[in-house]
């Protein structure tokens, strides 16, 4: 049995260039994948652990690969003869009239439409450096002395829609070459920035741009009668006056992956998921010479100019942000095989941003582009338009019912997908203690429902769905955004209750069955109505009540842990838990009790619920709490346990106020302070005090902190203040008056003396300061900005400075020791995973037959009478779908019941039938199949079927079956006809696995095996032996099963499997199918090894072979 022992397979595996291939394009849009990998090309990398499931494998890929290189010629294209004397291009100031609009509008148009005829003829041109043809894509210029290069670029064809490949320079033609042979149906190629349709350009002048020209995109369909005159001996050319990204699309019709070459073209920033890493982002992709770029994951794309993308250092972890956020959705509500698009282009015609949910792309403001690869800014604010956006493609579904959630929400139910990334991904809720502006109150449980409780009628829908993350786990909100398809069709609830699938009658039952809560009291919160039959059927189902009630130091319920800490400051600060609870105003004895912890600080009870609490710990440390809540609603009782945990702050500065500062000198008040003790404290989250108001008396503020910049260089500090304010700063070991404001100043100021002043400062250095804001009653604040010029003195140049405010990331308290660093917000890792995809699970354990009946190791002890003597034995074994044994069907036809019986040169082990016939009236009805016992000898009967009228047969055994001669008894034709007929016949093994690993993972002992990139490969790469009948990969797994992936090729290997030492017998094996990717060997232990760690190896022992991915179970 094949359950106990090893195998040495005879395998064809690799990935083939595939030709003839039939294509269709759709006007939607692509993102490909590459995966990165942690171990070099070759040899004994190796970490001694078992194998697990790799969370961010994917295999959705394209590849690319650099054939040559070489330098710029010195030479630039010649340029294009315009007909006017100026044109949009990026910031570049001037007014156009609407005549000149449209005259430019329509030259535009006529040179563009006529692109390929200026190729073919010689004449393409590119658009003058005076008119701004070097700043169209949003860019300050084209480095023309950047490598051209030639690319090989592999089409993985099971996922369809648009790719990036790379960067084309103004008026120079890119040569693309394509398979010899190919049918070009359903394949686009397009240059520029994204949307090559007109209809999405700007082509009114109502909608004109200054930043840009009109038509600055274009795509050609190569299966269009209008275009292959231009494809000559499989050759494309394209090239645009503008330049940009060049594009390639393909459609569904198109399953296998092909290689395109791309001459004179240039790279472009283009990050992949898992393949991009730092490294190679910083040293080589970030300053590409392409001025469009793109993210890649395999469920999203976002296409952006380059500016946008360039002070990335991050490139991982920006990848792994957009890849978590598409698979939140992709697992709750669908999953296709074309990405969605999120293009940043400065044409919006509807709102702030529209989704093409049709079209599978989504439009957004240039403006929304650079947050969207802003790592800090992710993790801590959201980045809420751009995924709303994309969502939308998620808030209907191809599956039954179309929109899920409560009618007429707006856009509430959309942004349920949303929410759950600002749950899992960001710290946004670390901050709570400033307060959640917008749409981030979705991150924290207090957040969602204390406006309820309030009796505010504050987006209730959106709210009634993300609280209950907050008390039962993402898991439960996307199980119940799945019982909108699954529990609601299943249990026929629209017939069975008399409601709509979009009630808040659907939505509280729903709910309950999810949560296994009664969700009657949840829905009055919310004023939902509940119809009285679903009322009652909740009530009935005897669950306890949910009690949506929250503290906002908390980061748990009932033991769901759903939060981030709580930030405190340094010193002491007052708890107040009536004030920061979420609570039913209606409820009655209502107590708070601190269960446990608070043990790294003094508490001090001021009265009931409400203590100071001052932490003894340091910015490494933090401390716990678990807290009781319990009160009456509606006569029950409630008990709730919430726990939380309190980290310092080290971002918010304190300062003094100093009260009746009778004096409107600076020199005189700081005289007046100095014996004083001060009035009251404050604290602020940034470089500054905000608005506040003294009424008639007159105040000093006293604020202390420290400045810490995040790049070594020259900044220009600026202040503003109502009314006086001085700034000093400690830079050389004591303090000096950097800026001093005499007099009211409502803004920033770069010429008034005292409100600026440039500093060179170093990157993390805590820099001391005292700022002192003096006001003279009435309104007063005070805040410094500044202007980061670079590292250079030179390029100091205060007019040119656009002031930021300093916020609270430059900001440190006083007390924060030298050297502490605040403990780095750990990123979550991906909790939804896209599936692992495009896996033949099967493969083939009888050999083929591919030279007639003659030389066909299978032999046929009986048949059915043949038609004629084109029906041969070996025909159902050929792997061949043209060639068949066609029972005889003139005169009387075939007499039924008809016998066959193989017999097969040594025993095959199979759990898996696969029987083709020609067509589906050709098929067998009922049979019964037979197998001779090893033990035995004696013919058993396996299987009775009763086969439906269909092409394909496919049967699965639970166990494994062993034997050497198979017969089937056939009773009739499925469709009663008087033949029948077998195009293939096929004993496989077929598994299925729930974990996967790339064969280049960190766990992987390789030992010469090297990469070879492979569209559609985790990873993008194969794992090849460098050298014939020579390599291993070992690997440790603990287990019940395993299997191995390769890629089918024409040519085999042998290799070895050995387990713990104990090398496997050799055995012929061939694929299941056509399909790239597939299973070629596997292995079950029995019940006495199954989950023990053991010792596994692929050994070559002969030609070369590859390996893929591995499954275990």
């Amino acid at each position: 049995m094949l359950g106990s022992k090893s195998i040495i397979a005879v395998v064809a595996i690799a990935s083939a260039i595939v030709t003839g291939v039939v294509v269709i394009v759709v006007v939607v849009t692509l993102s490909v994948v590459l995966t990165r990998s942690s171990v070099k090309d070759t040899n004994s990398i190796y970490v001694p652990d078992v194998i697990t499931n790799d969370p961010q494998m994917t295999n959705e890929m394209d590849t690319l690969e650099v054939i040559s290189s070489s330098k710029f010629s010195g030479t630039k294209p010649k340029e294009w003869t315009m007909k006017y004397t100026k044109y949009p291009y990026w910031r570049c100031g001037l007014t156009f009239t609407n005549e000149e609009k449209q005259n430019i509008v329509n030259e535009n148009k006529e040179y563009m439409n006529s692109l390929l005829q200026l190729i073919n003829n010689g004449s393409l041109g590119r658009m003058p450096e005076k008119y701004g043809g070097d700043k169209q894509f949003e860019a300050n210029g084209v480095n023309w002395e950047a490598d051209r290069l030639e690319v090989r670029y592999g089409l993985f064809g099971r996922v369809f829609g648009q790719r990036a490949v790379a960067w084309a320079f103004p008026g120079e033609i890119v040569t693309i070459k394509f398979p010899k042979g190919m049918s070009y149906k359903g394949i686009q190629v397009g240059i520029g920035k994204c949307n090559h349709n007109p209809s999405d350009q700007w082509l009114n002048v109502n909608n004109w741009s200054n930043d840009r020209m009109p038509i600055d995109s274009i795509g050609f369909d190569l299966g269009l009668n209008t275009t292959q005159p231009y494809i000559i001996n499989d050759t494309f050319k394209i090239g645009s006056p503008f330049g940009g990204m060049i594009y390639l699309r393909s459609d569904t019709t198109f399953t296998n992956s092909f290689y395109v070459t791309f001459s004179n073209v240039g790279r472009a920033p283009i990050i992949n998921y898992n393949i991009t890493t730092n490294e190679e982002w910083n040293s080589v992709l970030r300053n590409a010479p392409g001025n469009v770029a793109e993210i890649r994951t395999p469920g999203n794309r976002l296409v952006l100019t380059s500016r946008n993308i360039r002070s990335l250092e991050d490139a991982q972890y920006i990848s792994d942000f957009w890849l978590k956020a598409i698979s939140i959705s992709n697992y709750a509500v669908t999953l296709e095989n074309i990405p969605i698009t999120l293009n940043f282009d400065q044409r919006v015609d509807a709102g702030a941003a529209v989704a093409y949910v049709g079209r599978w792309f989504t439009q957004n403001p240039s403006d929304w582009a650079a947050a969207c690869v802003g790592k800090d800014g992710l993790i801590n604010y959201g980045n809420w338009g751009p995924l709303h956006e994309m969502n939308h493609h998620m808030q209907g579904t191809y599956l039954k019912g179309g929109n899920w959630g409560i009618s007429n929400p707006g856009e509430e139910t959309n942004n349920v997908m949303t929410s759950i990334n600002y749950i899992l991904y960001t710290n946004i809720a670390g901050h709570r203690n400033q307060g959640l502006s917008g749409w981030n109150y979705v991150s924290d449980g207090y957040s969602t429902i204390y406006k309820i409780l309030k009796g505010e009628n504050d987006q209730p829908h959106l709210r009634s769905y993300v609280n209950m993350a907050h008390a039962f786990g993402t898991d439960t909100l996307i199980a119940l955004v799945k019982s909108y398809y699954g529990l609601w069709y299943e249990n026929n609830f629209e017939s069975k209750y008399s409601i709509k699938r979009d009630s808040t009658s659907a939505f509280c039952l729903l709910a309950a069955l999810v949560t296994k809560r009664d969700t009657r009291y949840l829905c009055s919160l919310f004023k939902y109505d509940i119809q009285s039959n679903v009322s009652e059927a909740i009530k009935n189902m005897n669950y306890p009540t949910y009690y949506p009630f929250f503290n906002l130091y908390a980061m748990s319920y009932n033991g769901n842990y759903y939060g981030r800490p709580y930030k405190i400051p340094y010193g002491r600060t007052r708890l107040n838990f009536t004030a920061t609870t979420a609570i039913d105003p209606k409820a009655t004895s209502v107590s708070y009790n601190i269960k446990s912890g608070l043990t790294k600080g003094k508490l001090e009870r001021v009265e009931d619920n409400v203590y100071d609490y001052t932490p003894f710990f340091g910015i490494e440390e933090n401390d716990t709490f678990v807290l009781n809540i319990d009160c009456v609603v509606n006569g029950e009782k409630v008990h709730i346990e919430q726990e939380g945990t309190f980290e310092l702050d080290p971002h918010q500065v304190e300062y003094e106020v100093y009260k009746d500062v009778q004096t409107r000198d600076m020199a005189q008040a700081l005289n007046i302070i100095q014996n004083k003790t001060a009035n009251d404290t404050g604290r602020a989250s940034f470089f500054g005090i905000g608005t506040y108001n003294d009424g008639s008396m007159q105040s000093m503020l006293v604020e202390k902190g420290k400045l810490i910049v995040p790049k070594s260089g020259y900044y220009t500090l600026f202040m503003k203040a109502d009314d006086l304010g001085r700034l000093l700063l400690n830079i050389t070991g004591e303090y000096e008056q950097l800026l001093d404001v005499k007099t009211y100043l409502g803004g920033y100021s770069k010429t008034l003396n005292g409100s600026y002043a440039t500093v060179k400062l170093e990157k993390d250095v805590g820099y001391p300061f005292i700022l002192y804001n003096l006001n003279t009653g009435g309104q007063g604040f005070i805040r410094i900005g500044y202007c980061y010029h670079g590292t250079e003195e030179s390029s100091v140049d205060v007019s040119k400075c656009s002031v930021s405010d300093i916020g609270s990331s430059m900001v440190l308290n006083e007390k924060v020791k030298t050297g502490a660093k605040e403990p780095e917000f750990q990123i979550p890792p991906i909790k939804y995973s896209r599936p692992t995809r495009f896996l033949t699970n099967a493969y083939r354990t009888i050999p083929k037959c591919l030279n007639g009946d003659d030389a066909c190791s299978i032999k046929c002890l009986s048949l059915p009478l043949k038609h004629d003597d084109s029906s041969k034995c070996s025909n159902m074994f050929d792997d061949n779908y043209s060639t068949m044994y066609h029972s005889r069907w003139t005169g009387q036809g075939t007499t039924f019941p008809v016998n066959y019986t193989f017999e097969f040169s040594e025993n095959v082990t199979f759990n898996n039938l696969y029987v083709h016939h020609r067509r589906p009236e050709d098929s067998w009805g009922y049979f019964e199949m037979f197998v001779k016992s090893p033990e035995t000898g004696e013919m058993e009967l396996l299987e009775k079927y009763k086969h439906p009228k269909s092409t394909t047969t496919e049967l699965n055994f639970q166990k494994l079956v062993t034997t050497d001669r198979v017969q089937f008894i056939v009773y009739n034709n499925s469709n009663g006809g008087n033949y029948v007929n077998v195009v293939e016949l096929s004993f496989n093994i077929k598994e299925t696995f729930k974990n996967y690993t790339n064969s280049f993972g960190p766990k992987i002992k390789s030992t010469g095996f090297k990469k070879v990139t492979t569209p559609g490969a985790s990873g993008g790469y194969l794992a090849v032996n460098e050298k014939e009948g020579e390599g291993s990969l070992c690997f440790k797994a603990k287990v019940t099963k395993f299997g191995l992936y390769g890629y089918r090729k024409t040519t085999s290997g042998k290799f070895r499997v050995t387990i713990d030492s104990q090398p496997g017998e050799v055995t012929s094996q061939s694929y299941f199918s056509d399909s790239e990717r597939t299973l070629f060997y596997a292995h079950t232990f029995d019940e006495t090894e199954a989950n023990k760690v053991h010792n596994i190896c692929m050994e070559v022992v002969e030609g070369t072979v590859n390996l893929d991915i591995i499954g275990s179970s």
